[in-house]
């Protein structure tokens, strides 16, 4: 948790098996509750583990709870076809969002829209439910938006959200270079002709060391240009593709050869992007590093 935005952070209860993590936080003078969930698969685990965190979240007034809470709610949360089963651990799940006004709310804004947050291939049946949650009490102005995303690395969907907690503008952030695009010949035989034109420049001939910084500079511009352009087509790629996925899979007949074909190319096309993300946070991490050490000497 970066101290810039949760001042004073302690952990105030978590479980053995790393199923659960409750975080005490103070945010501009509240007290608020972070809970990540992974709840136990079988029924009389899962009861005990919601009657614990029940007791462990009712003197909090805002409360955050996300995660895997390997229960459906209603025949609305799962496929065609699937059978909703009597569930003591959702009774107590459901007990505990009533007494604490806790709201599930990704269903509060989406009351009879039907999306999955799970899947699996079982044979040639493509069973799919809606287990991923995210929880809030007393915090939703707060929370902008609310997706959930397919991905190719798990049999689980991504659960992306966006919390605006202080309406404070932001810049652009620090631009770091994927050195994924060097390998674009493209790319590569463009930034040769920047160069080569420079090259007729005067300062060429008189200051190498003025005219190299007036270069890097041309070369980040065009390059800032050049990557925002290609990430705008392979999202687009990629939102085609996640489209052709979701229309299979809710066809009544399913070609699962299809549907396992089009995971591959996600999975392809997610690991080069996880891959140039990586590289950007630990730049990030070293220039942040950097500013830091500034600031102490």
């Amino acid at each position: 948790m970066k101290d810039a935005v949760f001042k004073v952070s302690k952990i105030v209860y978590k479980d053995m098996v790393g199923k659960c993590i409750v975080v005490e936080t103070i945010y501009e003078g509240r007290d608020l509750i972070l809970v990540n969930v992974h709840a136990p698969v079988e029924e009389k685990e899962k009861k005990e583990f919601f009657n614990v965190l029940r007791n462990v979240v009712k003197k909090y007034k805002e409360i955050i709870m996300m995660g895997d809470f390997n229960t459906v709610f209603s025949k609305q949360d799962m496929a065609e076809g699937m059978v909703l089963k009597t569930d003591t651990g959702r009774k107590e799940l459901k007990a505990l969002m009533e007494e604490n006004n806790i709201i599930d709310v990704w269903r509060e804004r989406n009351e009879k829209k039907k999306e999955f947050s799970r899947r699996q291939i079982v044979g040639q049946f493509v069973c799919q439910t809606r287990i991923d949650c995210f929880m809030y009490k007393n915090c939703g102005k707060f929370i902008e938006k609310i997706k959930y995303e397919e991905t190719s690395f798990s049999d689980h969907k991504f659960l992306f959200f966006k919390l605006d907690w202080s309406q404070m503008q932001r810049g652009p952030g620090v631009w770091i270079l994927n050195t994924q695009i060097l390998k674009n010949e493209d790319y590569a035989a463009k930034v040769k002709e920047i160069i080569e034109k420079e090259k007729e420049n005067g300062m060429y001939e008189e200051d190498k060391r003025i005219w190299w910084e007036n270069v890097k500079f041309l070369i980040k511009k065009f390059s800032i240009k050049y990557c925002s352009l290609t990430q705008k087509c392979k999202r687009y790629k990629e939102r085609e593709m996640k489209a052709s996925l979701e229309k299979e899979l809710n066809k009544e007949n399913k070609d699962i050869q299809k549907i396992k074909e089009i995971e591959g190319k996600l999975k392809e096309m997610e690991e080069k992007e996880y891959e140039g993300a990586r590289i950007r946070s630990k730049a990030k991490y070293v220039v942040e590093g950097e500013k830091r050490e500034g600031k102490l000497k």
